[in-house]
């Protein structure tokens, strides 16, 4: 578990976990998304390098579900 990517999906699962917040929920947020992850890992595979791909749409990934974890954790204001 070296890769800081690998930690950041790690720390990401255990927090959802955390959360309780089941797989068809997390999927419904990360679902939309992946057309446009899909298009930005092309472009990195085509001008850059498969493995800067996985780092970058890694990445962004993470960030999406944290965001995501985010909203799903928060009260509506004035609850």
């Amino acid at each position: 578990m070296g890769n800081p990517l690998t930690k950041a999906f790690a720390v990401c699962a255990a927090l959802f976990a955390l959360a309780r917040i089941g797989p068809r929920v997390i999927w419904a947020q990360i679902r939309p998304t992946l057309l446009m992850l899909t298009l930005i890992a092309a472009f990195q595979v085509i001008f850059t390098s498969p493995q800067r791909a996985v780092v970058v749409v890694g990445g962004l990934l993470v960030t999406i579900a944290l965001a995501a974890l985010v909203t799903l954790t928060t009260v509506g204001y004035g609850d």
